[in-house]
C-alpha cells in the first residue's frame, strides 16, 4: 500500500477506511497481548505449575508475546504514517488542482482584458467618427431654407468631409500604436 501510494499519488487504490479498521484492530491485538503478557508473567512466577524445563518454556512465551505486542504496535505506527502520507497526498492534489484553476482563471482574465482593450480602441477612434457623421447629416436650414452645415454649400464639400474623417482616423491610429 505504502509503494502504491508512494507511485500513483491520489490515484492510489488505498482505502482509508480500511487502514483505519486495521488501526483499530492492531489496537485491539495490542492491548490482548498486552493482557496474555501478564497471563504468562504470573503462571512463570506459579512455582506449582512449573515442571522440568517449564521455566524455559514461560520465558520463550514472554519473549514471543513480547515481539507479538512490538510488532503490533509497529503495525499500528505505521497505519498512522500511511494515512497521513495519503493525507498529504490528498493535499498536494487539492492545491496543484487549486493552482490549476487559479491559472486557468488568470489566463480568462488576461483573454478578457485584451478583448475589452481591442473593444476600448474600436470606441475611442469610432465615436467621434460617428458623432461627426450624424451631425454632417443632420438637415440645418436658417429661415430662407439654404443649408447652414459648413462644407454643405461647396461643390467639394463632401469630399472635404471624408479628407477630414481620414486625417482624424490617421492621428487617432498612429495616438493607439
Amino acid at each position: 500500500l505504502e509503494e502504491d501510494l508512494r507511485i500513483r499519488g491520489n490515484r492510489s487504490l488505498l482505502d482509508l477506511g480500511e487502514v483505519s479498521i486495521a488501526q483499530l484492530q492492531l489496537a485491539i491485538v495490542a492491548r490482548r497481548l498486552r493482557s496474555l503478557q501478564r497471563v504468562v508473567r504470573r503462571a512463570s512466577e506459579y512455582q506449582e505449575l512449573h515442571t522440568t524445563g517449564s521455566a524455559d518454556y514461560w520465558r520463550d512465551c514472554a519473549e514471543h508475546l513480547e515481539e507479538a505486542y512490538e510488532d503490533a504496535l509497529q503495525m499500528k505506527e505505521r497505519c498512522d504514517a500511511l494515512k497521513s502520507a495519503h493525507e498529504a497526498v490528498i493535499e498536494r492534489g487539492q492545491a496543484e488542482e487549486l493552482q490549476m484553476q487559479h491559472d486557468e482563471q488568470a489566463a480568462q482574465a488576461k483573454k478578457m482584458n485584451i478583448m475589452l482593450f481591442f473593444l476600448t480602441v474600436g470606441s475611442t477612434i469610432f465615436t467621434p467618427v460617428t458623432f461627426m457623421s450624424s451631425v454632417y447629416g443632420m438637415n440645418f436650414e436658417n429661415t430662407q431654407g439654404t443649408p447652414t452645415i459648413p462644407f454643405l454649400l461647396e461643390q467639394d464639400g463632401y469630399t472635404y468631409f471624408w479628407y477630414g474623417v481620414l486625417v482624424y482616423f490617421t492621428l487617432a491610429i498612429s495616438f493607439v500604436v
